[in-house]
C-alpha cells in the first residue's frame, strides 16, 4: 500500500525520504491547508529519487477561482513543469458544490502528466456523481477523507468509494491518519494507500516567530512498518 507524505518544506521532504515514503505531495503554508510551493522548493525536491506531486492552489479558502486566479494557476503549472515534477494536485468547485469541469479540463490540457484531485472532493454535493466525472475527465486519483473532517470518521465512505472506483481511478485516504489508526485502512480493497503529513510541531524559542511544522521521520518509519506488515 502506498504511503504518501504531504510535505510543507524541504526538511519534511528529507524526513519523508528517510522514513520510506513512496511519494511526496509538496505544498506550502500549512496554516491555510496548503498552497502552491515555491519554484525553488519544487526544484530542490527533485534531487531525491521519490516521485513528487506539487499542489496547485493559488490561495487558501474555498475552491472557486476567479479568472485572475485561473491565470495564476496556469503560471504555477508552468513552474511545476519547469521543475520537472512527476504530477500535480489540484481541485476546483463551482459555488453549487459541483466540480468545475471546465477549469479542470483546462488544467488537464496544460499538464500532460498525472493529476490528483485533492480534498476539494470532500466538499462536493454528490461524491458518487463527482467520482464518475473525475474518471471521465482523466484524473489519476482522488484524495479523500470520505467527506468527513477526518478519514477515520469517513472510513465507511472511503470503503464505498474504493469499491465504486472499480479500478478506473485510484482512491487515496487522507486526513488525520497516523500510526495509531492506520491499521483501519490497510485492508480496504481497492484503496491505493494513505496520505498524511505525519507532522510534529517544532517550537521556536523566539516568541516573535511562529512555530514550524515538519514531517516526523520516526512517525513516517512507524507508518511504513505497519503498512508493510499488514499488507504483506
Amino acid at each position: 500500500m502506498i504511503l504518501e507524505i504531504a510535505c510543507n518544506n524541504i526538511q519534511s521532504v528529507i524526513h519523508a525520504v528517510e522514513g520510506g515514503a513512496d511519494r511526496i505531495e509538496l505544498f506550502s503554508n500549512i496554516q491555510e491547508g496548503g498552497v502552491t510551493p515555491s519554484l525553488g522548493t519544487m526544484r530542490m525536491s527533485r534531487v531525491f529519487e521519490v516521485p513528487v506531486y506539487g499542489m496547485i492552489r493559488p490561495r487558501g479558502g474555498n475552491f472557486c477561482y476567479s479568472p485572475k486566479e485561473v491565470e495564476i494557476i496556469k503560471y504555477d503549472i508552468e513552474s511545476a513543469q519547469s521543475a520537472g515534477l512527476d504530477g500535480i494536485v489540484f481541485g476546483a468547485l463551482l459555488p453549487n458544490g459541483e466540480i468545475d469541469a471546465k477549469l479542470c479540463e483546462q488544467v488537464l490540457t496544460c499538464w500532460d502528466k498525472p493529476i490528483t484531485f485533492h480534498r476539494a472532493f470532500d466538499f462536493v454535493s454528490n461524491q458518487t456523481t463527482s467520482l464518475n466525472l473525475l474518471i471521465e475527465l482523466g484524473f489519476e486519483r482522488v484524495l479523500t477523507s470520505g467527506g468527513q473532517p477526518s478519514a477515520i470518521q469517513g472510513l465507511n465512505r472511503i470503503k464505498d468509494l474504493a469499491n465504486l472506483s472499480e479500478g478506473n481511478i485510484k482512491i487515496l485516504a487522507g486526513a488525520g491518519i497516523n500510526s495509531s489508526n492506520v491499521h483501519n485502512f490497510s485492508d480496504i480493497v481497492g484503496l491505493e494507500g494513505i496520505h498524511t503529513t505525519a507532522k510534529k510541531n517544532v517550537t521556536n524559542q523566539n516568541a516573535m516567530l511562529d512555530s514550524n511544522w515538519v514531517s516526523d521521520s520516526k512517525e513516517i518509519e512507524a507508518l511504513r512498518s505497519i503498512l508493510d506488515e499488514t499488507t504483506e
